[in-house]
């Protein structure tokens, strides 16, 4: 640059051999750690579970964000799940679009009502 000596060496990247059983560990470290980001948890909706389901539009700020109604799930693939309404129609959604239905509060074993656990 301009004739300059530099005073500090660029970082340079030195090519090694392939070695698949180091990737093969480098990319079980990454699933790893990419798994602890995430922090997944599972559904816990199962086929025959009863389910509030999103709706698509809100006439209003004001206006419910789940039916009313609940449905039944009669089918589910990985995400996918389809849900029957008591109306008729049958909706294929993503399952973060369906919210569990609880018909009765879960009461801890001394008969009182079990806060934490209630959704």
């Amino acid at each position: 640059m301009f004739k300059r000596t530099l005073r500090t060496e660029l970082p340079t990247f030195k090519q090694t051999e392939d070695n698949p059983e180091m990737r093969d560990s480098v990319a079980k470290k990454q699933v790893q750690v990419q798994e602890q980001k995430a922090k997944r948890q599972a559904s816990g909706i199962e086929v025959g579970d009863l389910v509030l389901l999103k709706q698509e539009k809100k006439s209003n700020k004001l206006s419910p964000t789940f039916h009313l109604q609940p449905g039944e799930i009669i089918e589910k693939k990985g995400t996918q799940v389809m849900v029957r309404m008591a109306s008729g129609g049958e909706y294929k959604r993503n399952i973060s679009h369906v919210k569990q239905y609880l018909t009765s509060v879960p009461q801890d074993s001394k008969g009182k009502v079990d806060v934490l656990n209630w959704r």
